[in-house]
């Protein structure tokens, strides 16, 4: 049996490929000008918690910040900072075996962040895990996140 270290970092891997993606141009958030760019990243794992945290800083106005989990445990998941930043869910959670999912959420940040605390919290006691990921996009479109027609689960 696989440890729950090893399964919640393939998970990591996996959200880090996902923001590479978005980084190199496959952009899955619209862009507002002629192209999107990384503006900040942040990553973390944690195991047996209510909450997991990282802190984002960024140089640009207008980002669009998206979090992403590999998540392990019942309950309901939420996304929270102190910028006092309003998270909405992207997906659902999108099952990847293992008893483990992924979600990702988003919002939209009109000031620069300097070293804002993003938590991912469950309502979940006992046996939980986190591979987190938050990053910021410059440059795209703070109105509609999004490009039309982009999957989403």
């Amino acid at each position: 049996m696989k440890s729950p270290y090893r399964i919640l970092s393939i998970g990591v891997a996996l959200l880090f490929v996902i923001s590479a993606v978005i980084g190199g141009g496959i952009v899955p958030v619209a862009a507002a000008t002629s192209h999107a760019t990384l503006d900040g990243s942040a990553e973390s794992g944690c195991g047996y918690v209510t909450s997991c945290s990282v802190s984002l800083t960024t140089t640009n106005p207008s980002d669009v910040i998206i979090v992403g989990c590999d998540c392990f445990g019942g309950g309901t998941w939420s996304v929270k900072d102190t910028a006092g930043l309003t998270f909405t869910s992207r997906t659902d959670q999108v099952a990847i075996g293992g008893n483990q999912w992924m979600e990702t959420w988003y919002a939209i940040s009109a000031n620069v962040l300097n070293a804002d605390s993003i938590s991912i919290q469950t309502t979940s006691t006992g046996e939980t895990w986190y591979g987190m990921i938050a990053f910021a996009v410059s440059g795209a479109n703070t109105a509609q996140p999004f490009a039309a027609g982009f999957p989403m689960a």
